[in-house]
């Protein structure tokens, strides 16, 4: 019985890639062949801290793929128009696996591999939950490179200029009511707050606009998407602006 137990253990996966592992590693002279080909796999045991579906033996090499796409690393379609629940929970499942406390007893080199896998699953959430930033990658993917400098026809242009006065008006009567002796109650104050609501209301509807002709543009009209991308990085600047403002306002 016992010679039996000893065969078993000798042909197991373990020791079979171990004896693997030392063949390549006579045959070459060098023992680096054993790091990614041969070397058995070291059992951990994630705290409970981590999450309740770690795998009890995980190391970088079993999530991370440093070639796949943003949208493969959450097992997502490509396409712009994405559930952003999905994102998310894919994102926090991601996170529960690559938790520091999973690597307390890995190599050095897992550590620095576990940590660039997580800051690279931090930058894929990050540029797929935001719209302007989906877009910008999708497009750079498909060749296009965003220009700091963008040509835009002179109508669009002209109109934000014309919205970049109307949010300059706004914080100007808002400034001037705080400085009056005649704002009764703060009357003035909610006027120049619904004026800027309304404006944010507006802005976002056209972002919303813009978002939509992007996923009709993506496909067949790239150029278009482009342009497109273009006057999305206007817009949400300007709401951006916006929420700054809000800001100063409410903290008055």
């Amino acid at each position: 019985m016992w010679l039996w137990r000893e065969f078993h253990r000798l042909i197991s996966p373990r020791y079979y890639f171990a004896a693997a592992g030392l063949a390549i590693r006579l045959a070459t002279g060098s023992a680096s062949g054993l790091i990614q080909l041969a070397q058995p796999i070291r059992e951990t045991h994630a705290p409970k801290s981590a999450g309740k579906n770690i795998p009890l033996s995980i190391t970088p090499k079993d999530i991370v793929d440093f070639q796949q796409t943003y949208f493969e690393i959450f097992q997502l379609p490509v396409a712009y128009d994405l559930d952003v629940e999905q994102l998310s929970d894919s994102y926090l499942e991601l996170q529960k696996r690559i938790h520091p406390d999973n690597y307390s007893s890995a190599t050095d080199a897992e550590k620095r591999r576990s940590l660039q896998w997580a800051t690279k699953v931090n930058e894929a959430f990050t540029t797929l939950k935001s719209p302007l930033k989906r877009a910008i990658y999708m497009l750079e993917h498909r060749g296009v490179s965003i220009a700091h400098n963008p040509e835009l026809d002179p109508g669009f242009l002209m109109s934000q200029i014309e919205l970049r006065e109307e949010l300059e008006e706004i914080g100007e009567l808002f400034h001037q009511s705080k400085a009056s002796e005649n704002n009764a109650q703060g009357e003035d104050d909610e006027v120049a707050l619904e004026r800027l609501e309304k404006f944010k209301a507006s802005i976002a509807e056209d972002l919303e606009a813009l978002q939509t002709s992007f996923v009709d543009q993506f496909d067949d009209a790239l150029e278009k998407a482009e342009a497109t991308t273009y006057k999305m990085q206007f817009m949400n600047k300007l709401l951006v602006a916006a929420d700054q403002l809000e800001e100063q306002m409410l903290d008055y």
